[in-house]
């Protein structure tokens, strides 16, 4: 049988096509902590991290660490500390993002996570992270 011409367009190996499965995954989260700072972190180890260092999700499924790039836009509210926003960083290296309010005050940010592979370039994924650090 030969493929059909939408499997065929649809088919992106880098995006973990061709039976391959998926290479990483994050998924839309909300970061909070009251009162204190509150952290999103890509862990090296492939694990995603809270401020508590708690594992709060996956975020490599195969492949090695190097072989990806993480780059967080800041899409509302005060920039994070930590691994700065707008530029691609290697996760060869845990990368974390804090809110730290000061007391009587609230931080919070939306941040646009994109996980690429450092090869080829391709986007394999994004997610949403909400992060607030509350000391009202």
């Amino acid at each position: 049988m030969i493929p059909s011409t939408t499997a065929l367009a649809n088919f992106h190996p880098a995006a973990g096509g061709g039976g391959g499965g998926a290479r990483v995954a994050i998924s839309n989260k909300t970061v909070s902590n009251a009162p204190g700072a509150a952290t999103y972190q890509l862990n090296s180890n492939g694990n995603i991290l809270d401020q508590t260092g708690s594992n709060i999700g996956t975020w490599l499924l195969s492949g090695v660490n190097s072989d990806y790039d993480v780059r967080a836009t800041l899409q509302s509210g005060t920039a994070p500390t930590g691994s700065g926003t707008g530029s691609w960083l290697t996760l060869g290296l845990s990368r974390s993002w804090t809110e730290s309010a000061t007391a009587g005050n609230l931080l919070t940010c939306t941040l646009l996570i994109e996980i690429r592979d450092a090869v080829t370039l391709t986007v394999l994924d994004s997610a949403t992270v909400n992060i607030t650090s509350d000391s009202t």
